[in-house]
């Protein structure tokens, strides 16, 4: 996935010499920032899909739940070209499933389906991405799910997602979801303990204390029998 072979691309349309050299190519593919970040992250995956070898560099306990499995699908489309001719486009879509443990919930255990990448034109091109030149449409691999889900819910920021009627909020509903009820599955709720008040418990400071509380403490109202007063007056 991650060979090239830039000569057997086409460079029809891009500011490159008709005769360029492999020297020339590389550079101006190098210049574009390509492969881009997506394709990086696609290569990484189809060498690693598995990872049951992060259990101990991420400390996951479970490697069978503890992750999520992502289909991702290359789709190719003919559209309506500026010259009238049909033109290529292709979409890279996603989508990720968790196992019944990972999602308690029926509705979690399946996400939005979300748009990787899109493309118009030919996948011969050179500045074409990796990812239109696959050679069967669709890729699976493993992701640890804590931070699978963080991305995912970066990837709701790309416009490619945002131009979607209400994706986004779909994403990141769905991954804020399944991140809270996996914390709260994994950290038992508990009682905390009563705070323990300390005396002193010194003869001497108790009667100390006791002094102050007696001098300062509020006197009770005295009742004062008004009557005999009252009848005098009458008198």
């Amino acid at each position: 996935m991650d060979l090239i072979d830039l000569n057997a691309l086409s460079i029809d349309g891009l500011p490159l010499p008709p005769n360029a050299d492999y020297a020339a190519r590389k550079a101006f593919y190098d210049m574009l920032g390509m492969p881009d970040v997506v394709d990086r992250w696609l290569i990484s995956t189809s060498r690693c899909p598995n990872v049951g070898f992060l259990k101990d560099y991420l400390m996951i306990s479970d490697p069978y739940n503890d992750n999520v499995f992502c289909v991702v699908e290359q789709i190719c489309k003919d559209i309506p070209g500026m010259t009238g001719s049909p033109e290529k486009h292709y979409t890279l879509y996603l989508r990720a499933h968790l196992t019944k443990k990972a999602a308690g919930h029926c509705l979690q255990r399946e996400s939005p389906r979300i748009i990787l990448e899109e493309y118009f034109g030919d996948k011969q091109m050179l500045i074409a991405p990796l990812w239109t030149r696959w050679a069967t449409p669709l890729q699976g691999f493993q992701q640890p799910l804590s931070s699978f889900l963080v991305l995912f819910i970066r990837m709701s920021t790309w416009p490619v997602n945002t131009s979607r009627n209400g994706l986004s909020f779909q994403m990141t509903r769905w991954a804020s979801s399944v991140l809270l009820d996996h914390v709260a599955v994994n950290i038992k709720p508990t009682t905390p303990q009563r705070p323990r008040i300390v005396r002193n418990s010194s003869p001497a400071q108790k009667r100390k204390q006791r002094r102050i509380f007696n001098k300062y403490r509020a006197k009770p109202i005295q009742k004062i029998d008004y009557s005999e007063a009252i009848a005098e007056d009458l008198n």
